[in-house]
């Protein structure tokens, strides 16, 4: 998550301060690069050439790399301003459809599984977990995608709604790029793992960005750190191996 600049530079400074004193000697000078996750994933998923990918965790964010290697995001603004089709904002759903429930309105098996795994069974439960500082509110997204494949009409909507939210936004991402990108996506973070609601965002994606296709990211994550690594040291792997 460290996007901005500030962030960037805090890590950087403590980095440096840990690396200085290593008894390994390529750590003590090696030149030092902070990158947010979504950087490093859009560098492997296609060996550093034009696409774009979809990142979906407790957060969402969408970075793609245009042909003429220009970097675009959308997303990323946090449970506050955004994150559509993240963890949080279906976990929050989630909590909302409950209280819905609860006030009389349209019933659902969330309320059921937050009873079960999480004790939530009056109002006041449901507050004091809603409101309660650091509540793992992402942590409910599995349970909305359990609700849904058990065929819940509350958590199917949910899903849905949060999956075109976050599709509607690259789909911003690929008018900015108009022609000048590669039109494939990629997935990353643990919410697009295979299943019932990646299943959701790949139908939002195709209906928003109908000429676009879907590809398997060539490489994990880390090994594009690897890669962006090797472009701010060349050399470091010989020096690696010497000490």
């Amino acid at each position: 998550g460290a996007s901005r600049f500030e962030d960037q530079q805090l890590l950087l400074a403590d980095l440096r301060q840990r690396f200085s004193t290593s008894d390994i000697r390529v750590l003590r000078d090696a030149p030092l690069a902070v990158e947010h996750a979504a950087t490093i994933a859009l560098e492997a998923a296609f060996g550093g050439e034009s696409g774009a990918i979809v990142t979906v965790g407790a957060g969402s964010v969408a970075y793609g790399r245009t042909i003429d290697g220009d970097v675009l995001r959308v997303g990323g603004w946090g449970s506050l301003l955004g994150d559509e089709g993240g963890g949080y904002a279906i976990g929050l759903a989630a909590l909302r459809s409950v209280a819905a429930a609860m006030d009389g309105g349209p019933p659902t098996l969330i309320a059921v599984l937050l009873a079960e795994r999480y004790g939530l069974l009056t109002q006041h439960d449901l507050t004091a977990f809603a409101y309660r500082t650091e509540a793992p509110i992402s942590m409910l997204a599995p349970l909305v995608v359990e609700a849904a494949e058990k065929e819940d009409w509350v958590a199917t909507s949910i899903l849905k709604q949060q999956a075109n939210g976050h599709a509607k936004q690259i789909g911003w991402l690929a008018s900015r790029a108009g022609d000048g990108i590669e039109k494939r996506l990629a997935f990353v973070g643990e919410m697009s793992a295979p299943g019932y609601y990646r299943e959701c965002i790949a139908e939002a994606l195709l209906r928003h960005l109908p000429h676009w296709r879907i590809a398997r990211p060539q490489a994990e994550p880390v090994e594009g750190a690897l890669r962006l690594a090797r472009r701010l040291a060349p050399g470091a792997e010989h020096v690696a191996a010497e000490d």
